[in-house]
Formats: structure tokens, C-alpha cells, sequence
């Protein structure tokens, strides 16, 4: 989508009016949206209110029928240890099935963001059924809202465009945050989440995401692993269900031990040396933890905030995300955890852009080639390539690892029969005086 934008600040600088309008086709659709947010400061320059307002309006083509409406307002006051009170209203009108959708949520922030109460009321209303009331209660014991029991439901709840984003790994009673993340929807969703006990038993319990698509909630007792997902396709978690094994101490696959970590207070313990920015991926990674609160967690980039941030964590993994801002080459990774530092490690970020593979033949030779841009001139780097489906390695082999030369990492196959070759690669930086080996 695209358009226009416009700043506005008072006369006397204590009001600022952000504005912004946009159109154009998304999922086949016609949407218009425009954005007004509006900050207001005292005479010493300190935030006193925002307020936000979020207005999408889709259609079944432009100047066409009216599909589906969405209006977010939002209100933040602050006081004057920086923490603040908010209240958001979200009214949602689907005129393809005449649903609407009205809640209010409220709650008390901290000056770290931190939720120390709220209350969440959603009505749902359908042509032909009663009305149907959800309410729930923060929990500040538990730093969460408490989960709603279920059971599994045949039908498909799921839409193509949604992304969960879960720890693998986490300790017995834990607790775990994660994303729920479905782009053309607005407000907190409905989730669905599965709790898979050692005697094989499944528990299935409701609760949504908040405003920032988080969702927050603890492993009870006896659990093997868990679920996040929106609903049930046959019976069954829907395709895009994430999952997180509950171990006691479970190790991150494609991760390294960090040398010499600290023995205390938060810690990362194993990390890799490089990540890609964009790509596949979408910049994502995951660094394996001890001593964090997984609540209370925030990654530093460089020392600060800024161009990274935490999609799940557990008592024992952070996985985040580097935006496409920040800058290739050699960066320093952290966390902080409450008020606590952790260590921090290198880590180059790169580009990778694979050549295109043309369809194998049995005995055909082609190259597999992969480029790497951003690598440090001091830094080296070895490229690990796993082959499968119609193809090979020249010697037969189905794995190996080569040098990166001149920002080119290069294996050759061999078709073993028609069809697609399979090809995996990942990247391992030696960086002086932290990952040598």
C-alpha cells in the first residue's frame, strides 16, 4: 500500500499530530487505512498522553462493496514515575457474515512496560445466536491471564496469513511468551493453547493475545510439551501450530557454546555467529538462556534496543528478530532481564542469496552457489550444505561444508533422478577473539 503522511506540532511544542493515509490491494482486497496518533508533553518536555486512533476499511475492489471494517482507539496517560494507564477500544464489523466483534481493554503499566493489572471484556455478536461475553482478570501474581479450558473443535478456524512464533525449547513450569501474529487482523485474537502431558493426556485451553500480539501463559506440571495455534482443522492444530518441548535442559539445535559465560544472573549460553538479515528467515534466530525472565526480557543490539526484538522466550530461549534497518557486519548481541544485563556475544549479519537451481537429471553436474554479502574482511566464514530429494554431492555424500571465498560459498551436485534438489545451508563465522573454531 501506499500514501501520504503529514507532522504537526502546537504553537506552543507540547502537542505533536502524526497522520497517515493509505490504500491499495491486500489479499485481494481494496483496503483503506489511515492512522492519527497524538502525543501531548508538560512544559519540561516529559509524556503525558498518547492517543492513538487506527481506522481499515476493506473492499471487494476499489469504489466496490464494503467487505469488512476495523476502528482501534487507543489511550495512554502517564504519571510521573513514567509508568501509565492504558485503555483500548476495538470494534470490528464483518459484513460477510454480519459478525461484530466489540472489546475494551484496560491496564497498569510500570515505567518498563511491565503489566501489573487489567481487565479484558470481548462481545461477539452473530445474525441468529446470542451474543456471546468474554471478561478476564490479570493475574499480577502470575505476571498473565489466566487460560480458559476447551476441547477440540473440528472446524477450521485457521486464516492463510497467520504466523506463531514459540520457544523450542522450555523448563518444567516455565512460563512462555510468545507472538501470534495475523497481519489482517486487528486487536487481540482468540488462541488456542495445547498442553501435552507425560501420561499422553491433551489439555486445550482459550486465551488471546494481547495488544502487541503477545501471548503470555505458564506450563503446568507433568508437562511434555506445548502448542500455540488459532483453532482446530478436523479435530486437529491447524497447520501453522507452533510447538515448544518442555525439557530440563534442552539445547537449541545450529547453536554454539558461548566461551566463558557467567555463572550467574541472567546469561546467554549458546548462540551462533552469524544471522541473516531478511531472507527466509525473516531475520529471526534463537539464543539458548539460564536465569532470565522470560516476562521481562528485552534484546540489545549493540547495547541498545533498537532494530531487534523478542518474538517468544522461555526460562531457557530467547528467539528474536533483526530488522531489515539495521546494518550488515559485525554487531554485539545481549539481553536484559529486569534491570539485569546479561553477557553479550559477536555475531556478523549478512545477506544470503542462493543462484537458482535448475530441476535435476539423473547425471547431471551443476553448481550449487550461494552468495554472502557483509562478512567483515577479518572475519572468516565456512558454509555447511545438506542435499536431498533428485540430487547429490559429486562424491555421493549428502552433506558438506565448504570455505567462503570472495563472498561465494560453492558445492556441486549430481542428479540422481528427475525432479527438485533439496538444499540446505548454514553459515558459521570464525571471529578473532571470540568464536575461533
Amino acid at each position: 500500500m501506499s500514501g501520504t503522511g503529514t507532522y504537526q506540532t502546537s504553537a506552543d511544542g507540547n502537542t505533536v499530530t502524526e497522520t497517515e493515509t493509505l490504500s491499495g490491494t491486500e489479499y485481494g482486497l481494496w483496503v483503506e487505512v489511515t492512522q492519527e496518533c497524538v502525543l501531548t508533553y508538560d512544559n519540561d518536555g516529559n509524556l503525558l498522553k498518547v492517543v492513538k486512533k487506527y481506522t481499515e476499511t476493506r473492499y471487494d475492489k476499489k469504489g466496490g462493496k464494503q467487505v469488512q471494517r476495523i476502528v482501534t482507539t487507543t489511550n495512554d496517560t502517564y504519571n510521573a514515575a513514567g509508568g501509565y494507564s492504558s485503555i483500548e477500544t476495538d470494534s470490528v464489523t464483518d459484513n460477510r457474515n454480519g459478525e461484530t466483534r466489540d472489546a475494551t481493554f484496560k491496564g497498569e503499566f510500570d515505567g518498563d512496560g511491565n503489566r501489573l493489572s487489567g481487565e479484558d471484556e470481548m462481545t461477539i455478536k452473530k445474525p441468529g445466536s446470542p451474543p456471546q461475553v468474554y471478561k478476564r482478570t490479570f493475574d499480577p501474581s502470575k505476571k498473565e491471564f489466566p487460560l480458559t479450558p476447551t476441547s477440540a473443535d473440528p472446524q477450521t478456524l485457521t486464516t492463510a496469513n497467520e504466523t506463531v512464533y514459540l520457544p523450542d525449547i522450555a523448563g518444567p513450569s516455565s512460563q512462555i511468551v510468545a507472538t501470534f501474529d495475523e497481519p489482517s487482523a486487528a486487536g487481540p485474537q482468540d488462541v488456542t493453547v495445547a498442553m501435552i502431558f507425560q501420561s499422553g493426556e491433551t489439555k486445550y485451553y482459550r486465551t488471546q493475545s494481547d495488544s502487541d500480539k503477545h501471548v503470555v501463559f505458564s506450563v503446568a506440571p507433568g508437562v511434555t510439551a506445548v502448542m500455540l495455534f488459532k483453532g482446530f482443522d478436523h479435530g486437529k492444530p491447524d497447520a501453522a501450530a507452533a510447538r515448544c518441548q518442555i525439557v530440563q535442559n534442552g539445547t537449541i539445535p545450529q547453536t554454539d557454546a558461548i566461551p566463558n559465560p557467567p555463572q550467574s544472573g541472567p546469561t546467554i549460553s549458546r548462540a551462533s555467529s552469524a544471522y541473516e538479515r531478511g531472507g527466509p528467515s525473516d531475520g529471526t534466530f534463537s539464543i539458548q538462556t539460564r536465569g532470565n525472565d522470560p516476562v521481562k526480557t528485552r534484546l540489545l543490539l549493540d547495547g541498545k534496543p533498537r532494530h531487534i526484538h523478542v518474538l517468544a522466550a522461555s526460562d531457557q530461549e530467547v528467539k528474536g528478530r533483526i530488522g531489515n534497518s539495521a546494518k550488515l557486519g559485525r554487531h554485539t548481541v545481549g539481553l536484559i532481564s529486569g534491570a539485569q544485563k546479561s553477557n553479550t556475544y559477536l555475531a556478523d549479519l549478512v545477506t544470503l542469496r542462493p543462484d537458482q537451481l535448475a530441476p535435476s537429471e539423473v547425471g547431471t553436474v551443476q553448481p550449487v552457489t550461494v552468495h554472502v554479502t557483509g562478512l567483515p574482511a577479518t572475519d572468516s566464514g565456512m558454509m555447511s550444505f545438506a542435499i536431498g530429494g533428485a540430487a547429490q554431492l559429486i562424491d555421493g555424500g549428502t552433506t558438506a561444508t565448504v570455505p567462503v571465498t570472495d563472498g561465494i560459498a560453492r558445492v556441486s551436485v549430481r542428479g540422481i533422478r528427475a525432479g527438485a534438489a533439496l538444499v540446505r545451508f548454514h553459515l558459521h563465522v570464525k571471529i578473532p577473539g571470540f568464536w575461533e573454531t
